[in-house]
């Protein structure tokens, strides 16, 4: 009984014993395989690897943008300021992740790595002074296990500047104090500086006071010394200030006026010696007022014929800025000499013909009145001598549009340059609107000469 139950029974254990060893080792896989899926996803977590996950390219790039969109050229520009920053920001999901990030400037040579800033935050410091003038994009390229992602294309612009001078012709009478407020709130509201072409005349006629005489003097040289100001010569040939000057005053040519001072007796009228003894005098007159030296200079009507040129030239001046389109004046119509355009830029003209740059050519440089005078001319006219010369697209050489204003008759000229610079603003570098930079004709001249 006991080996015949024995014998049964000994297969049964066997069998028994087989299926548990075997459940045993299923058993075993499945957590082996569950444990190594669990360290997967452990490692995903810290890790950030998201090579299985799809992403859109919106989902990469939550933000690209320049600090800049004009970026000016030129030698008068630091390094510093013909660099911008491009700057993305990622998606927090693909932030997390391994991945490389570039930029790159399309059609360029332009490219590199982008640093990190904070968050998820990176940028590039970019030197475009190399580039041509034109418009340009910026996109930034990250690449992971994901793909290769690309943001949006930011524009920008490498451009000349466009200078603008505002520039005033004293006229020699006496200026009320409410159109100097005027000039200066002016100034101060559009952020720009004034040429003053001074006029030593009021210290000839016998109409100002030796107190009012003074405060204009005093107040244009203030605004040199607090704002930037600079002051130049402007002449009209009042009899009294020719005389002055030790020379015998001259009656005619004159352009015709209503005024019968002689305000309207041609500057060219007077020889080359004339001229030369009459501006020698002016510049003993502003050195005596410490008004400091001319080197700048405009003459009355714009009547500037070469002798006027060459005697400036030979007195030490730099620069004259009568030049402007072709024109007649006053009621005897007289034809200037000038036959320059709206768009004509500095030069220096040629010995024989002052509206020829070919050489040979004199020392003196003429930066044209191409923007034209606010007495004569409206807000609408005034503007478009500005879009004559920029048409919103960036300029592929410097250009400077110089405007003209009375102080004695300011009340008219207000109006009209408060409404012009006010479309200008729109356009300011400093405002990131465009090329326009205001300055001084003294500081044009400086850019210009060191080219």
């Amino acid at each position: 009984m006991i080996k015949l139950t024995m014998g049964y029974e000994g297969p049964s254990i066997k069998i028994q014993n087989f299926l548990k060893n075997k459940a045993v080792g299923i058993a075993a896989l499945f957590f082996i395989f569950a444990g190594f899926l669990g360290l997967e996803a452990w490692k995903s977590q810290t890790t950030g690897a998201t090579s299985a996950v799809a992403f859109n390219p919106e989902e990469v790039f939550a933000k690209a943008s320049t600090d800049r969109k004009w970026v000016l050229i030129g030698d008068e520009f630091t390094s510093a300021q013909k660099t911008f920053t491009f700057s993305v920001e990622l998606s927090d999901e693909f932030a997390r992740s391994e991945f490389s990030l570039t930029y790159a400037v399309p059609g360029t040579n332009k490219e590199g790595a982008m640093v990190k800033e904070e968050d998820n935050q990176f940028i590039a410091k970019i030197f475009i002074g190399n580039l041509k003038p034109g418009k340009y994009t910026v996109q930034g390229q990250a690449k992971s296990q994901a793909g290769s992602f690309s943001s949006d294309e930011v524009a920008f612009f490498v451009s000349y500047p466009l200078y603008v001078t505002w520039t005033l012709d004293w006229e020699g009478y006496n200026v009320p104090d409410a159109y100097l407020a005027d000039l200066s709130y002016l100034s101060e509201r559009h952020s720009i500086p004034l040429t003053h072409f001074f006029n030593p005349r009021i210290y000839t006629s016998g109409d100002l006071s030796q107190e009012r005489q003074n405060y204009l003097t005093s107040w244009v040289k203030d605004r040199k010394d607090k704002n930037g100001d600079a002051i130049g010569l402007h002449m009209h040939m009042f009899p009294d200030m020719v005389a002055a000057a030790g020379l015998t005053p001259l009656a005619s040519p004159a352009w015709g006026s209503t005024r019968d001072d002689g305000y309207d007796i041609l500057t060219s009228g007077y020889s080359y010696g004339e001229t030369v003894q009459l501006l020698t005098w002016a510049k003993g007159v502003f050195e005596q007022k410490g008004l400091g030296i001319p080197t700048v200079f405009r003459a009355g009507g714009w009547f500037a014929d070469g002798e006027t040129l060459q005697a400036l030239q030979d007195t030490g001046f730099v620069l004259d800025s009568s030049g402007r389109t072709k024109y007649s004046f006053g009621t005897n119509y007289v034809a200037g000499y000038w036959d320059l355009l709206s768009t004509s830029s500095p030069y220096q003209p040629n010995v024989a013909n002052q509206n020829s740059s070919v050489g040979p050519t004199l020392d003196l440089w003429e930066f044209p009145n191409n923007g034209a005078d606010s007495w004569a001319y409206t807000t609408e006219q005034l503007i478009a001598r500005f879009k004559d010369n920029f048409d919103g697209n960036p300029l592929s050489s410097r250009q400077v549009v110089t405007y003209l204003s009375h102080p004695e008759w300011f009340s008219k000229d207000k109006p009209r340059i408060d409404g012009l610079f006010s479309e200008l603003d729109k356009y300011r570098n400093s405002v990131d609107g465009g090329p326009v930079v205001y300055i001084t004709l003294e500081r044009a001249y400086q850019i210009w000469s060191a080219k």
